[in-house]
């Protein structure tokens, strides 16, 4: 099973659990690690190995239907680029391709699809 956390103080979500690739079946873990700063304790997130298994096995379906990474301007009328993660089936954005993943778990149900 999946769990969701959400920090306290900040509001950011967190996921930690085994996630399943749609098209593969194949499981991988999504976790949190504690970073210690000279201000204090940060949460860093990892999903990269999902995130890499979709982006080098299965891009173009799962970009169609799930999860889409597109550069767009910072701010109206900025020349800076930034990434944003947009989840396909509604239009939901973010900076961070975890608040991404959560929603398209929680909201879609990615990780109960199954695709063939």
């Amino acid at each position: 099973g999946l769990i969701i956390l959400k920090h306290k103080v900040t509001g950011r979500k967190f996921i930690i659990g085994k996630i399943k690739c749609p098209y593969c079946n194949k499981e991988f873990p999504l976790y949190i690690k504690e970073r210690y700063w000279p201000t204090g304790v940060s949460y860093e997130q990892f999903d990269s190995e999902f995130k890499n298994h979709v982006d080098n096995e299965h891009k173009e379906e799962f970009s169609k239907e799930w999860i889409r990474c597109v550069k767009e301007p910072y701010q109206q009328g900025s020349w800076h680029k930034v990434k944003r993660y947009v989840c396909v089936k509604c239009g939901f954005k973010s900076r961070r391709y975890a608040d991404t993943l959560i929603h398209v778990i929680k909201v879609h149900g990615l990780a109960k699809a199954k695709t063939s």
